[in-house]
């Protein structure tokens, strides 16, 4: 029996010394966990006897059996090595996996990084373009600053010259963007820069194109030389009393097929002497901001299709030699203030809706004018003609006239021809 068992024990030995070689002794055991048998293998480096049934039933192995069962990691271990997978204890990654794992780390930190930088630059180009589509010239914006401080104060309303639908709009616009003449707005002067936008602005509102004459307008040269250079008998065209300083002092354009209404930015030229915008096509009213134009000598404004009634205002025009605004449509009476108007000499009032008594008004000065005419003259009926009645009184007028036709003077009046 000695001899039986020693045999035994060495073959136990030999298949012990074996799976050593493997990779470790190792144990099985049956326990019932939750109802459920469960088999928990644990690789160990111990060399006790598996197979002995007391150690399978000890609290050592159960215990260790349980944990494993929880603590089991999957390493990917070959099938081939006896080890059961399932419940393999962690192993600590090497040097070179921590190593793997931190470059893995940074990598995505840099190409975070770099798909930053891009979705930024993206966004940065993306603005320029929307910038660039809407106002092609990005400098030009501190020059509509410069220009919105200087016209929008007391030239323009600043909601006109901001709304794109406006002629106001347009003109600044241009003097920002399109206008060459002066690259640095910060050295040129107020009043240049006033009469520029205005002479732009008149060119613009009254059908700058369909003029008989474009008379140099809207060109590189300085506004001073927006005219026919002194062609004709009278120089037509914007006039200014010093080319550097841009003082406007004359704006003549008489038939030369202005469309449209006047525009009241004309008051803002302080310099202006001369108005003439004679036999054009303008219509709607006489702008009362023209009562502001302090040094203005001579007003024409006759040959239009201007209504309403005669503004107030020009009674402030105290310079005021010479008042034209004969064959239009205008109506009501002539106010009585326009007698503080001491320096008028010549006054065309015929041809227009006017009714009234002007001794009250006009007439009651002492002085005599040079020329006065309105629609004062009175035509009886006869030789197949109606009653012609007067439509105004005025006894300091030079000349009385039929509605703006067949005009004579008091003195040498006669009906019968």
């Amino acid at each position: 029996m000695k001899l039986f068992n020693k045999k035994n024990g060495a073959d136990k030995a030999d298949k012990t010394n074996a799976e050593k070689k493997k990779g470790g002794n190792a144990f099985t055991r049956k326990f019932r966990r939750g109802g459920d048998a469960e088999t928990g293998t644990v690789a160990t480096g111990n060399t006790a006897n598996a197979e002995n049934p007391n150690d399978s039933d000890s609290p050592f192995a159960w215990t260790v059996s349980y944990l494993a069962s929880f603590m089991s990691v999957e390493v990917g271990l070959p099938e081939d090595e006896g080890v059961d997978v399932k419940h393999s204890l962690p192993v600590p990654p090497t040097k070179e996996e921590l190593d793997e794992i931190e470059r893995k780390k940074r990598n995505r930190k840099i190409l975070l990084a770099i798909l930053l930088l891009a979705f930024l630059g993206v966004i940065a180009f993306l603005v320029v373009f929307f910038l660039l589509k809407k106002d092609p010239n990005p400098l030009a914006r501190s020059r509509i600053e410069i220009l919105e401080d200087v016209l929008g104060s007391n030239v323009s309303p600043l909601e006109q010259l901001r709304d794109n639908s406006t002629v106001q709009h347009e003109a600044i616009m241009w003097f920002a963007n399109d206008d060459p003449t002066y690259p640095e707005l910060e050295n040129v002067s107020e009043d240049l820069i006033v009469a520029r936008y205005v002479s732009a602005l008149l060119y613009m509102s009254t059908g700058g194109p369909e003029w008989r004459q474009q008379l140099n307008f809207m060109s590189d040269s300085s506004v001073c030389e927006w005219n026919d250079g002194g062609a004709g008998e009278v120089e037509e065209g914007i006039v200014c009393d010093s080319d550097d300083a841009g003082r406007v002092d004359g704006i003549v354009v008489d038939i030369n097929n202005l469309v449209g209404t006047l525009p009241t930015e004309l008051a803002a030229l302080p310099y202006l002497k001369t108005l003439g915008l004679a036999s054009n096509k303008f219509v709607g009213t006489l702008p009362p901001e023209y009562g502001e134009m302090s040094s203005l000598i001579y007003l024409g404004v006759s040959g239009n299709a201007l209504t309403g009634s005669l503004p107030e205002e020009l009674r402030k025009l105290t310079r005021l030699n010479s008042l034209n605004v004969h064959w239009n449509q205008f109506t009501g009476t002539v106010p009585t203030a326009y007698g503080e108007m001491t320096s008028l000499k010549v006054v065309h009032l015929e041809g227009n809706d006017l009714q009234g008594n002007l001794e009250r008004s006009l007439c009651g000065r002492a002085s005599p004018y040079e020329e006065f005419m309105s629609d004062c003259a009175t035509r009886p009926a006869g030789n197949g003609q109606a009653e012609f009645l007067a439509e105004v009184t005025c006894f300091c007028c030079t000349e009385c006239c039929f509605d703006g036709a067949g005009c004579r003077t008091l003195d040498t009046f006669n009906f019968d021809n």
